[in-house]
């Protein structure tokens, strides 16, 4: 079971997707940049919405976290439930407006 708050344990999720983006010292702000944007993108497509929905509680927990080594990490979008089409785009929205957290 993933590590997730006693809001996502009361909801039944049986999927999480935990979503790791790399911010260390290699990666400059365009590659940053293209991380981020290609993950929000992936929750705009229909069929990213079309998957979660063929699950068994058609949705899913997901989370960013943006790390760069041992002691470099920061949850920058917590868990977040994904149900719908609208909860999959304000996710999207909230991941492309993220900052670099470390």
């Amino acid at each position: 079971m993933c590590a997730a708050s006693i809001d996502i344990q009361r909801a039944c999720i049986l999927q999480c997707l935990g979503s790791q983006c790399d911010c260390s010292g290699s990666v400059d702000e365009e590659e940053f940049a293209l991380q981020m944007k290609g993950l929000a993108l992936a929750f705009q497509r229909p069929e990213t919405m079309e998957a979660i929905a063929q699950g068994d509680l058609q949705r899913i927990a997901v989370s960013v976290v943006h790390w760069s080594g041992s002691k470099g990490q920061a949850t920058v979008v917590p868990w977040t439930i994904i149900a719908t089409a609208e909860d999959a785009r304000n996710f999207a929205d909230r991941v492309a407006a993220t900052p670099r957290g470390v």
